[in-house]
């Protein structure tokens, strides 16, 4: 896989993140990237799911899809004792920053 390169854009429209899945809000800044895989390709993801799956959870040659991340994020949580029902997986994401932060810091 070959990886043009990122920029962190304010969207025009509604866009869907690659990781958690869900709408990225027109106005919002989010991370968009293309690449040439077998196809080319272009992805967007929220800014903190970004930030939470590439410095986590991907591999370099592995592949991937949604639903590996999702996995990932909810085993992560567990990990982190965090409760999951009710919340949307970009909460979810928020709330991992949030306490892989916390604990840095101590």
């Amino acid at each position: 896989m070959t990886v043009f390169g990122s920029e962190h854009i304010k969207s025009r429209k509604e866009h869907v993140c690659c990781f958690c899945g869900e709408t990225i809000e027109k106005g919002t800044y989010y991370v968009k990237w293309s690449g040439i895989d077998d196809s080319f390709f272009h992805c967007c993801a929220h800014e903190d799911c970004d930030k939470l799956v590439s410095g986590n959870y991907l591999e370099c040659d592995d592949e991937f899809s949604t639903d590996d991340i999702i996995e990932c994020i909810l085993d992560d949580c567990r990990d982190h004792n965090i409760s999951y029902e009710g919340k949307s997986i970009h909460e979810l994401v928020k709330e991992l920053i949030k306490s892989k932060n916390g604990k840095e810091k101590n």
